[in-house]
């Protein structure tokens, strides 16, 4: 039998020889089909085939060939998967049958360069952007999720080890940490550039021509409150949580949408809402154009109509704007031609030393088309293909018919991506300056060098990050393999199987759906008292702390002061977990409040029972005077050097799963202060 692996010559660019074919992959799925097996189980059967393997060595199933332009991913453990895949089945029939598959999500895994970039994003709203403080405690923390993804992935281990070797002799080789770092900030600062550039599109619109766009133009949503983002993104997000979401939501249309898109004879290519993956938001961008008028003719069918929320009204009102429209093919076209491209490209075989020959390519590039975006919008135009990766143009064919020169708003978009690529322009010169001509990392390596690490590759460090919210198996831990079996449907189950085990398979998933929503709750409302704790000073170790923390609330108003000591009390019993019944039934009033709290610290000469976890900032001062209030040595140094009393506690494997699971903008950051 062949092997199943492509040869590493003809992925050495990052893309495969076009003439190579999966061995075996089509003849297995047709001969599964079409001759092994006439039914499946049920229609969840039917959906888990399409988004997991049915054989042990083949990683996909499908009734069509691959096509030629399908991109192949090389895994972290060594296998190569088709990152499209999209086939459907048919069911005819319900009987069960017994088949063995391994687990592969439909959804792409998040990566540990995900995962940092909204762990980057919750610091920025504690510690406010681009801080000094923000960008020491965002290094620390992508130290210990490179350590932790280190220790489970053998890969990236020994990646660094080699990175560290050679760094001895040649320090212009720059750390995965470096590298991971300057990737994260460069990625968030070309989504918040985009998004600034289309708010100011947006108000200048509004404007010249007098009228709001989208919904905003409804009477019926006046008295809404709109977040600070444009109205393009609201757009994006809120379609994306109506027509996908990622379970059955209340105010959604999935199942709707779904029959719509069936009834028409298309695949609906419109990604979950509720990802934390990076390049969510643009690839709903991409899909929502490419679908613009499958979602307008689907707003405009009588049957819906009948039963639109108020939700679903949000979404038509801005759907049938066309100038809304516009700016959101903006978004699509950046997806397309920059931000897609550029992480197939950090995913890709190229070695990690030519990184910053493509750097230097996409820049030159971008002020390009800073000065002329009209190859972005007509490709065939010229060579749009940066870093020679795979065009999505095929996934998202109806994106480049919606932006043609036929359209009305073609000089729009046009305008409003040349502003972007200006602003991307300004992006890359400030967080990738080390890559570009006159850099650190910007010279070409010795021969040497480059042999020692030749498999090196920039595709080992976006390993896939094993503690994410893309598996459906919430019994037991991820397993990172492609090639882990297990049975997909089973009749009869071994006589082994009892005790605890039979009892928790026996568990609803509407129970373990509460359970771990319950423990994701919990450890949000952790992140936010600690932070907010932090902010007045840190936790109150000693009563006379508590007369300090007051006295440095003098003139304040009487409500910040309450706030302040119930954040205190919050901290006593939600995070250190004190189970002390005085701090039950805690009063109303600032003095009750205080005198509780007081009643459940040491005095200021008792020793102090050490806390796992716990590491307060205040202390008392053994040189003051009895009736002087003072500040603790931590809390004065704080004020001056706050990153030298702020740490990371070691996090057990199952904490950081859950923390990876939070929604948007609510990512870890497990933050106490020494």
């Amino acid at each position: 039998m062949r092997s199943r692996k492509v040869r590493n010559s003809e992925l050495a660019s990052g893309v495969a020889d076009e003439t190579y074919e999966p061995p075996n992959l089509h003849v297995t799925g047709t001969e599964l089909y079409q001759n092994r097996i006439k039914s499946l189980s049920h229609h969840k059967t039917e959906q888990n085939l399409k988004s997991q393997s049915v054989s042990g060595q083949y990683p996909y199933l499908t009734t069509k060939p691959i096509p030629q332009s399908s991109p192949w991913a090389l895994q972290p453990n060594g296998a190569y998967c088709n990152d499209a895949f999209d086939q459907q089945t048919s069911v005819e029939s319900e009987e069960p049958f017994n088949v063995t598959h391994c687990s592969v999500a439909k959804e792409q895994a998040l990566t540990l360069l995900d995962v940092s970039i909204l762990a980057f994003q919750k610091l920025s709203s504690v510690y406010g952007t681009e801080t000094e403080l923000s960008n020491q405690v965002f290094k620390e923390l992508l130290r210990k999720h490179f350590v932790l993804m280190s220790d489970y992935t053998s890969v990236m281990k020994t990646f660094n080890e080699r990175v560290n070797l050679c760094q001895q002799g040649h320090p212009d080789v720059p750390s995965p940490l470096h590298f991971l770092g300057c990737n994260a900030h460069y990625l968030l600062g070309l989504s918040h550039a985009a998004e600034q550039e289309t708010v100011s599109f947006e108000n200048e619109i509004s404007a010249v021509t007098g009228e709001k766009l989208g919904r905003d133009k409804n009477p019926k949503f006046t008295n809404f409150l709109n977040f600070s983002e444009s109205a393009s993104a609201r757009y994006i997000r809120m379609a994306c949580d109506v027509l996908s979401p990622r379970g059955e939501e209340k105010f959604g249309c999935r199942k709707e949408w779904l029959a719509f898109c069936e009834a028409n004879g298309k695949a609906s290519k419109v990604p979950s809402g509720r990802s934390n993956r990076f390049n969510n938001f643009f690839e709903g961008a991409a899909a929502l154009i490419h679908h613009h008028m499958d979602i307008v003719a689907f707003f405009s069918d009588e049957h819906v109509l009948k039963r639109l929320n108020v939700i679903q009204e949000s979404v038509r009102d801005d759907v049938q704007d066309p100038i809304l429209q516009a700016l959101v093919c903006v978004f699509a076209v950046v997806y397309l031609q920059v931000i897609g491209p550029y992480w197939q490209f950090l995913k890709s075989n190229t070695e990690y030393l030519d990184f910053h020959k493509y750097i230097q390519r996409l820049h030159q590039k971008l002020n390009e088309w800073s000065l002329d975006a009209t190859p972005l919008l007509l490709p065939e135009l010229g060579d749009t293909n940066v870093f020679h990766q795979f065009h999505h143009e095929g996934s998202f064919d109806g994106l480049f018919s919606y932006c043609n020169p036929d359209n009305p708003y073609f000089t729009l978009i046009k305008k409003a991506l040349e502003q972007i690529m200006k602003s991307f322009v300004a992006v890359t010169q400030r967080e990738l300056s080390d890559f570009l001509p006159g850099g650190v990392h910007s010279k070409e390596p010795k021969p040497e060098l480059r042999a020692k690490m030749r498999n090196c590759q920039l595709a080992q460090l976006m390993g896939e990050y094993p503690f994410g919210h893309t598996y459906t198996d919430k019994y037991r831990r991820p397993n990172n393999a492609l090639n882990h079996q297990r049975p997909l449907h089973n009749q009869s189950r071994t006589s082994g199987q009892t005790g605890r085990h039979k009892k928790r398979m026996q568990l609803s998933g509407r129970e373990m759906n509460q359970l771990q929503e319950k423990q994701l709750l919990d450890i949000t409302n952790k992140t936010k008292i600690m932070a907010a704790v932090v902010r007045n000073g840190g936790p109150c170790k000693t009563k006379r702390d508590v007369d300090y923390l007051l006295s440095t609330l003098e003139g304040a108003s009487h409500s910040k002061k309450r706030e302040a000591i119930r954040l205190q009390i919050s901290y006593q019993k939600v995070v250190l977990g004190l189970k002390d019944k005085n701090l039950n039934h805690v009063g109303f009033s600032l003095k009750d409040m205080v005198e509780k709290l007081k009643l459940v610290l040491a005095d200021d000469k008792c020793p102090q029972i050490p806390v796992p976890g716990y590491r307060p900032v205040f202390s008392h001062n053994a040189q003051a005077g009895p009736g002087e209030v003072v500040p603790s040595s931590g809390m004065g140094s704080a004020a001056q050097h706050p990153l030298q009393h702020c740490h990371f506690e070691n996090i057990d494997k199952s904490s950081m799963k859950l923390c990876s699971e939070l929604p948007k903008i609510e990512i870890q950051s497990f933050v106490f202060v020494d």
